[in-house]
């Protein structure tokens, strides 16, 4: 599904206007029409495949963190802060323990 971008809005935009300078026409509705559906249709290929990989990407941090946050019951909430941090930064939490855990 398309939802309204600017950015997208404003390149179908552009589109239209380059094609009647150039071709020296003034496009139809139903051109225009064609024009927008085509563009958001083309953003959107791209927006859909990105957002499934941080979806799944969100949902194994989330997914970490339980499995960190299990294994480690007694750990305080800044270690649980700190194991987010490390998350966000792309870094790898499974072997890190808190320091006074032994």
């Amino acid at each position: 599904m398309t939802y309204y971008n600017p950015i997208v809005e404003s390149k179908a935009h552009h589109i239209c206007y380059m094609i009647g300078v150039n071709e020296g026409i003034e496009l139809s509705d139903k051109s225009r029409s064609d024009i927008f559906l085509t563009v958001r249709a083309s953003a959107a290929y791209w927006k859909d495949e990105v957002d499934e990989v941080r979806r799944l990407n969100h949902a194994k941090k989330w997914n970490e963190l339980k499995l960190w946050v299990n294994r480690y019951p007694e750990a305080s909430m800044k270690d649980v802060h700190n194991i987010i941090s490390m998350l966000e930064q792309e870094e790898y939490i499974r072997d890190h323990r808190p320091k006074y855990i032994k």
